[in-house]
């Protein structure tokens, strides 16, 4: 059979900087000298995040323990994260204070988070996207142009990391749909309550099964079930 689950946190910012570290060390060394090569503390927190944060959610979804879990994962020669001598797909975002973890045992998934911010988005939508997307942006009232291009966004970001097709401006520029219209599950949700405030997700998956959610919460300790999220499923 097999699951699908995808985990949540939005509290990176809160944790000792000396936890990350701890956090890294448990890693594969190729992992470790991943993470070392950052020159940015932001950026070496963010990868250390996602990759505790995967072992957590597949040590809940597998019923292993974590240490179990991260002597397993590695990394693909394109840099994701994967189980070594499984079948199970992984992906991870992250994004300002956030981070975001899936993984699937029954088909390729792709996850994808963004922290609201001001950004320019004309100017990204008539760069990244396909022509007709930035003719349908033109039309779009100002007070509307910001959940658009995030929802937008982030489902061409999940799309393509589950795709395996890597991020490029020839992918980005595709029409915001999965490459096999019959068989894709994408979810976006444009989120604006709760611990999710100010962010907007998509997750999506090769696949009709239900994805499972857990807030994953760093200072709750543990992996909490999440109700359905708010926003629009597609």
């Amino acid at each position: 059979m097999g699951i699908a689950a995808v985990a949540i946190a939005t509290d990176l910012d809160s944790i000792p900087a000396a936890q990350f570290d701890r956090w890294c060390q448990s890693l594969s060394a190729t992992a470790q000298a991943r993470a070392a090569a950052f020159g940015s503390a932001r950026r070496y927190r963010q990868f250390v995040a996602g990759r505790h944060l995967l072992a957590q959610l597949l040590a809940t979804g597998l019923e292993q323990a974590p240490q179990a879990i991260i002597l397993q994962l590695s990394e693909h020669p394109d840099g994701r994260p994967r189980l070594t001598g499984s079948d199970t797909y992984c992906s991870i975002s992250h994004s300002g204070s956030a981070v975001m973890a899936g993984f699937s045992q029954l088909a390729p998934i792709g996850v994808d988070i963004e922290q609201h911010r001001p950004r320019g988005f004309q100017r990204l939508v008539r760069e990244y996207f396909h022509p007709d997307e930035y003719r349908a942006f033109e039309h779009l009232e100002a007070e509307q142009q910001s959940s658009w291009f995030y929802r937008l966004w982030t489902r061409k970001e999940a799309a393509i990391k589950a795709s395996g097709e890597g991020l490029t401006l020839k992918s980005l520029r595709k029409p915001a749909t999965f490459p096999d219209a019959g068989s894709t599950w994408v979810t976006t949700c444009c989120l604006d309550q709760g611990c999710l405030d100010h962010f907007t997700l998509s997750i999506a998956h090769l696949c009709s099964r239900e994805v499972l959610l857990y807030d994953g919460s760093f200072s709750k300790g543990e992996l909490q079930p999440m109700p359905n999220l708010p926003g629009s499923i597609c």
